[in-house]
C-alpha cells in the first residue's frame, strides 16, 4: 500500500511539475494574444508573413499565430480576445488541454480513492493495536 502511495505521489508530481511548466512558459511569454508585431506564418492557411494590418491571434501555448478569417472568428470576437485577460488556445492545443484535464481529473480520482483506502486501513490497524493491548493488559493483570 505504501509502495503505491509513493508511486502515486511521484506521478502526480511528475504531471503538477508538467502542467506548472506550461502554465509558466505561457504566463512568461504572454503580453497579449494581439500584438503589433506579428512573425511566422498562419497556423491555418499558411500564410508567409502576417503583417500588422493582419487581424490575427496567437495561441498561448505552441505561440502559432491564426488569421481571424482562418479560424472563423468575428471581429467583435477578436476585440474580445484581443484583451490580456482572456485566453485562447488553437484546436490543437485546446484538444491536449482537454485530454490533460481529464487525466488530472482521473488522477485526483485515484488519489481520492487510494486515501479512503488508506484512511478505512489506518481504522482497523487502531482496531487491531487496542485488541492487542488489551490483551497484554489481560495477561499482567
Amino acid at each position: 500500500m505504501n509502495r503505491v502511495n509513493n508511486w502515486l505521489v511521484e506521478k502526480e508530481e511528475k504531471m503538477e511539475n508538467s502542467i506548472n511548466s506550461v502554465i509558466t512558459k505561457a504566463a512568461s511569454q504572454k503580453k497579449s494574444n494581439v500584438v503589433d508585431e506579428k512573425d511566422g506564418k498562419c497556423g491555418s492557411c499558411s500564410k508567409e508573413t502576417l503583417t500588422d494590418d493582419d487581424d490575427a491571434i496567437q495561441c498561448e501555448i505552441c505561440d502559432t499565430w491564426y488569421h481571424i478569417i482562418c479560424i472563423d472568428t468575428s471581429v467583435d470576437t477578436y476585440n474580445i480576445l484581443s484583451q490580456d485577460c482572456v485566453n485562447w488556445f488553437c484546436n490543437c492545443c485546446n484538444k491536449r488541454e482537454l485530454k490533460l484535464l481529464k487525466s488530472v481529473v482521473k488522477k485526483e480520482e485515484t488519489q481520492s480513492q487510494l486515501e479512503s483506502e488508506q484512511k478505512e486501513a489506518r481504522s482497523q490497524l487502531e482496531v487491531v493495536k487496542e485488541g492487542v493491548c488489551r490483551e497484554a493488559r489481560k495477561q499482567f493483570d
